[in-house]
């Protein structure tokens, strides 16, 4: 004969159960971790011996390719990395979580092609800029005769990546927009139909529209400086800007940028 459990005893083993887990949950969840002192970034990394990058595919500055980082922004990167005596490691990010990847330590700069605004200069350092750019328009070629000029887009729906100056941009000229997870993911929003259009950077429009792609880039919407991201207060800013002025200096720097056709866009950059 099967007796019943006592149901008094069973829910009192299992409140038990569910509180133990809980409070193990809760101490796994909230374990809080001090994050490293900024003022010491450049002597971790030394330590280490490894510069933590955090990328995205981003061609000509930084594209994977058989598991290995190459672009302008990757040489770059890892000709610093080297003069500081140390090796680089890339890390693919979420590029809407750069932020927070900087400040917990996570990656130790963004070398990716990322624009300076003065948004993103209250949350992190940015470098001297070294290079300039500018956020265009998207369209298939079939459309791109029926606008004269951004305000004809104005009704148009955009796509754009999360986090990017783009949307910061889009959001300001109150244009209708949906986010994506990458540049690439925005243009190809256009061409299968699913936005009117995208608002990218120059260089990767350059890269990703023309020839037989079916979409073409018009109507630069703004002027921006492409610069390198670190923690606020960091000690590799000092650093990494004598590394670029440096660069500019001996030449090395437009050497880079014509292998990439980026000699028109190259700054000089200043102290």
């Amino acid at each position: 004969m099967f007796h019943r459990p006592d149901g008094r005893l069973t829910a009192v083993l299992l409140a038990a159960l569910l509180l133990t887990g809980c409070g193990i949950c809760r101490a796994d969840s909230h374990e809080e971790r001090e994050p490293p002192d900024p003022v010491k970034d450049l002597e971790t990394v030394q330590e280490r011996g490894t510069l933590v990058i955090g990328v995205t595919e981003f061609p000509p500055m930084d594209t994977r390719k058989d598991g290995t980082w190459t672009g302008f922004d990757a040489e770059l990167s890892e000709a610093y990395a080297e003069s500081i005596g140390v090796s680089v490691e890339f890390r693919e990010i979420d590029w809407d979580e750069k932020t927070y990847l900087l400040d917990d330590g996570e990656i130790d700069l963004i070398w990716n092609g990322m624009t300076g605004t003065e948004e993103l200069a209250q949350a992190i350092t940015c470098s001297v800029p070294y290079l300039s750019n500018t956020q265009v328009i998207v369209l298939k070629d079939e459309d791109a005769a029926k606008y004269r000029d951004v305000k004809a887009c104005s009704h148009l729906l955009f796509s754009c990546e999360e986090g990017s100056a783009a949307q910061s941009l889009l959001s300001k000229m109150r244009y209708r927009l949906e986010t994506c997870n990458s540049q690439q993911d925005a243009v190809a929003a256009v061409k299968n139909g699913k936005t009117d259009a995208a608002v990218v950077d120059q260089i990767m429009a350059a890269y990703l529209t023309g020839g037989n792609s079916g979409l073409c880039s018009a109507y630069p919407i703004n002027e921006e400086v492409l610069c390198v991201g670190m923690r606020k207060g960091s000690s590799l800013e000092a650093s990494v800007n004598a590394f670029l002025q440096d660069m500019s200096q001996n030449g090395k720097l437009a050497d880079a940028a014509k292998n990439y056709g980026l000699s028109d866009a190259l700054l000089s950059p200043d102290a």
